[in-house]
């Protein structure tokens, strides 16, 4: 027997941290994305405009079963106003789910429901980030009706087993031979290590230098900085302050002749590493530091089995990547449409008609190459 709670109160998500961190260990996607520490923090700088609709299962024993942790917010969803339910920490979790102890179906199936009994409060259901094992995804893609699946991301990793030795070895020897002549322009350059930091005391001086960092980076240029984006930079202190005496947090620097020249922001967390935000200075693009502290962070990886068995290098499966591993897994978009008309009519235009524009667009774009 279950009971459910919506939690729309900031002072209550505050108080649930005991109670969430003892279900998260229960759980199958058990991630740092998933941590109270880590939604907590995205709520408190995040969560202006928007409402709290934490879903909470109770069992018999008042052990918490099960959480949704979502809010309500309006948005647009393909240029039609909409409210939509989504994911606390949509935009910067690498991992997104429902908390449901050992994968109880009975409490998922509660969970839903209680989002549709709410069904007056919103018109769309987007869910990001769900990885394909999730009970989440195996259950509500098997409703073909209001509900449409999209394909997110990949999310390589590697599988720490073995030695470096041969790990490193069976990277392609084009890959290897590169990495062999970057270490030795770093080698004819000066001295270099890495350096890893993890005590709270020093992190926000870290922080300091990686924005420093990023602003010499290509990502300033891209408009893909992270760090340097005021509410970005404190909600990553938040987060570091929250789970410091945890020991999650792992600051890894390039050093060379002294002077920090790449770093790399990861999570030690259930005998994983993730790692989530890196940026080099362009200055040494010649020498490819971003290659070379990955490089060392995976081989430090390898040295500290069996308490790090995987090096995930999270979302986006970009050519580098590919060249530390072969293994990706796959995560999912489920959006979910309201039963009202007006948005049964938004679901037939994205679920029918888009596809069929997209085809025709295609089609023509051959046909002028081809005319041309």
């Amino acid at each position: 027997m279950y009971t459910a709670e919506i939690c729309r109160d900031p002072i209550v998500f505050l108080n649930l941290r005991g109670h969430w961190d003892l279900l998260l260990k229960q759980t199958y996607t058990n991630s740092p994305f998933l941590s109270w520490e880590w939604l907590f923090s995205w709520w408190k700088h995040f969560g202006k405009a928007k409402d709290l609709f934490i879903i909470l299962i109770w069992n018999e024993f008042h052990d918490l079963v099960g959480i949704a942790p979502l809010f309500i917010h309006k948005t647009k969803y393909y240029y039609f106003p909409v409210r939509e339910i989504t994911f606390i920490g949509v935009g910067h979790s690498d991992r997104q789910d429902f908390l449901i102890k050992d994968n109880d179906v009975q409490v998922l199936g509660t969970i839903l429901s209680q989002i549709f009994l709410h069904k007056n409060e919103w018109d769309i259901i987007k869910l990001d980030q769900i990885p394909q094992g999730s009970i989440l995804f195996e259950q509500v893609s098997d409703d073909h009706r209001n509900v449409l699946i999209e394909t997110s991301s990949a999310c390589p990793f590697v599988r720490i087993q073995g030695t470096w030795e041969d790990y490193y070895n069976s990277l392609s020897y084009k890959f290897r031979r590169d990495l062999k002549n970057r270490t030795n322009k770093l080698n004819r350059a000066g001295k270099w290590e890495l350096l890893i930091k993890t005590t709270s005391m020093h992190l926000r001086k870290e922080l300091e230098k990686a924005v420093t960092i990023e602003s010499k980076s290509r990502k300033i240029e891209s408009q893909k900085s992270f760090l340097s984006k005021t509410e970005n930079f404190r909600f990553i202190l938040e987060f570091f302050d929250f789970c410091a005496e945890k020991e999650w947090i792992d600051f890894s620097e390039l050093i060379l002749n002294s002077v920090c020249i790449a770093y790399l922001i990861g999570f030690k967390y259930n005998n994983n590493y993730y790692a989530y935000n890196m940026a080099f200075d362009e200055n040494f693009m010649d020498m490819s530091p971003g290659k070379i502290l990955f490089q060392e962070k995976i081989k430090w990886c390898f040295h500290n089995y069996p308490q790090i068995q995987e090096f995930d290098l999270l979302r986006g499966d970009s050519y580098l990547k590919s060249k530390w591993t072969n293994d990706s897994r796959q995560h999912y978009r489920i959006i979910i449409f309201n039963k009202r008309f007006g948005i049964q009519i938004l679901r037939f235009l994205v679920v029918n008609i888009k596809p069929v524009v997209k085809k025709i667009l295609r089609l023509l774009s051959k046909s002028n190459h081809f005319s041309e």
